[in-house]
């Protein structure tokens, strides 16, 4: 959710960010 909510704000920090982590708990990308 939080990554998807920095996408819609174009935040670029907070999808590095959120990108990262999603990946460390195993979230797929999409």
């Amino acid at each position: 959710m939080q990554l998807r909510v920095s996408q819609i704000n174009r935040c670029a920090y907070c999808v590095d960010l959120h990108s990262r982590e999603a990946r460390r708990a195993g979230i797929a990308q999409q």
